[in-house]
C-alpha cells in the first residue's frame, strides 16, 4: 500500500444518484408490495450498500479502510424505474469514490 501518513484528515461526502429501468410495471408492483418471492428487494439492497460501504478495503485492492461516519441509501419508485441515492459521510485522507461506486455495485444487483 501507499504510505498516506503525510497527508491531512478532512471531512468528505459523497454522493451518488442511479436509476434501475424496468421494462414492466408489474416488475414495480412486487417490489412495492413486496411480493418478490425472495424477499424484500429494496430493505436487501439497503443492507448490501451497507455493507459495501463499510467493506470497501476488503474488496478493492490497494485501499485503505476507510472510516465512514454516515451512509445513506435512498429510493424513489417510478412508473417502470427505481431512482437510487446515496451519500457517505467519512472524515479521511483518501477519494473514496470507490466506496460508492461499490455500494452502487452491490445495491443494484440486489434491485436488478
Amino acid at each position: 500500500m501507499v504510505n498516506i501518513r503525510h497527508k491531512s484528515t478532512t471531512l468528505r461526502k459523497s454522493i451518488g444518484q442511479a436509476i434501475v429501468k424496468v421494462s414492466l410495471p408489474e416488475t414495480i408492483q412486487a417490489i412495492q408490495n413486496r411480493t418478490v418471492p425472495k424477499g424484500d428487494v429494496l430493505e436487501c439492497a439497503r443492507v448490501a450498500g451497507l455493507f459495501a460501504s463499510k467493506r470497501t478495503a476488503d474488496m478493492i485492492p490497494d485501499c485503505h479502510p476507510l472510516p465512514v461516519k454516515f451512509t445513506g441509501v435512498s429510493f424513489e419508485i417510478g412508473a417502470l424505474g427505481i431512482y437510487l441515492g446515496t451519500s457517505c459521510l467519512n472524515l479521511n485522507v483518501l477519494k473514496y469514490i470507490l466506496t460508492v461506486m461499490l455500494l452502487f455495485a452491490a445495491i443494484k444487483l440486489i434491485v436488478v
